[in-house]
């Protein structure tokens, strides 16, 4: 667990923490907290906030860079001083993965993990903080892994300008700097400017400079124009699941204040395919102003949380036209019993797309299909269809759904489909 510890008016720690589960199996047991490590905070904000365990097996922990604004703290700011864990992506060992690993650095108090060996800043107590694994940030928040290819990408929030997702292929993260406080995205900063989206380069102690080549460029930015106006990226996962064959390794990530759902297709640290899926997602703007982080589950289904107010987890579901309900795809096929009752695919159950009601349309093949059936159930009961070919001929049937918006899921099938007796 992520949380925050310290009285209303400060200080503020951020605390790491394990705890054990308890008899109900979704809930943990207050009193068996172990707590990793422990380390001041001095803002209220930019928190990031998150734990993921790496492909390699080690905890990547995202912390923001202190808070306030324009990363006000230190001589130029937390995000470029390797000497705190602020402003970092921290990689930690606490499951002993690691043989050569040696003991805490910055943050020692308590101390329960080890620095793995492979970071790339270790060097003993002192100095650089051990624990960072890549630095540069103002508030990551939200990052994954692809669990196909081990990529990381990296929602990183912006100041008053430019939000951006960063990107880096699987097993080369090991000490990037990723800009933040000398570039907001693609873009120079300036802390006396910050509204200042295209401002002159500044220069600050030894940090590198604007767009010096050992910065790492975002794979995709955007401004905070539009209407509702974005205002802070939330990251989001590589579709990796079942459901959606077709969104095979697209990127879902969208924005806190706007309420956008997007994505695109990484190739080789080029984003293409892009896609604005909101209207579809969250037709009535529920997200708007609040979308607050995405999720997986173990199947690899993607989900949404909002934070406005209402409390909703959405879930990404298949485009309705594009599912099938007895042909290819199909989670179970139209069966015909003539001893039982006719079945089919319960469709919601398998997709959680709510479905109206169901057609089955009887025809020939590739031919001409009238509907003979409706109804709000996946069976056709005493025995299916009553009526028999005439000798020599066969009857073809296909199952398909209606929504209440009246899209049918019958594209694709070769052949002209009469549903006039069943509307």
């Amino acid at each position: 667990m992520f949380y925050t510890e310290g009285p209303l008016a400060g200080p503020w720690f951020t605390v790491i923490a394990r705890y054990n589960v308890s008899s109900n199996p979704d809930q943990a047991d207050p009193l068996s907290e172990l707590r990793i490590i422990r380390f001041q905070d001095p803002e209220t904000n930019h928190k990031a906030g998150q734990l993921q365990f790496g492909p390699d097996g080690f905890l990547y922990i995202n912390v923001g860079d202190g808070g306030g604004g324009g990363d006000q703290h230190g001589t130029c700011g937390n995000g470029q001083s390797k000497n705190t864990l602020l402003g970092k992506i921290l990689r930690l060992d606490v499951r002993n993965v690691d043989p050569n690993a040696v003991a805490p650095d910055c943050g020692a108090v308590p101390g329960n993990y080890k620095i793995p060996f492979s970071n790339p800043f270790r060097d003993g107590l002192g100095g650089n903080c051990d624990e960072i694994w890549e630095y540069g940030f103002r508030n990551p928040w939200r990052s994954s892994f692809d669990p196909a290819t081990g990529d990381h990408y990296i929602g990183e929030v912006g100041q008053n300008c430019w939000e951006e997702i960063d990107w880096v292929a699987a097993a080369t993260g090991a000490g990037l700097n990723f800009g933040w406080r000398q570039m907001e995205g693609t873009h120079c900063f300036d802390t006396n400017q910050q509204s200042n989206c295209n401002p002159a380069p500044v220069a600050c102690g030894t940090s590198p400079a604007c767009h010096d080549p050992s910065l790492v460029l975002p794979i995709l930015e955007y401004g905070h124009t539009g209407s509702p106006a974005p205002c802070a990226v939330t990251g989001g996962y590589v579709y990796r699941g079942c459901r959606m064959t077709s969104f095979l390794g697209t990127y879902f990530y969208g924005d806190y204040c706007a309420g956008t759902v997007k994505s695109f297709v990484n190739v080789g640290g080029t984003p293409t395919s892009p896609a604005d899926w909101t209207s579809s997602v969250d037709p009535t703007t529920t997200l708007a102003n609040g979308l607050s982080s995405f999720g997986v589950d173990a199947q690899g289904e993607v989900y949404i949380t909002d934070n406005s107010g209402t409390g909703q987890v959405l879930k990404l579901v298949p485009p309705f036209p594009n599912l099938e309900v007895s042909g290819d795809g199909a989670g179970s096929v139209l069966l015909l019993d003539k001893t039982g009752d006719w079945t089919w695919e319960d469709l919601f159950r398998s997709t959680d797309v709510p479905v109206s009601f169901y057609r089955v349309y009887r025809g020939t093949p590739n031919g001409h299909f009238d509907c003979v059936l409706k109804t709000t159930v996946p069976k056709w009961p005493a025995g299916g269809d009553p009526a028999a070919p005439a000798a020599d001929q066969l009857f073809a049937y296909l199952v398909t759904a209606v929504n209440a918006s009246s899209e049918e899921t019958a594209t694709g099938h070769p052949g002209t489909f009469n549903a006039a007796s069943c509307p």
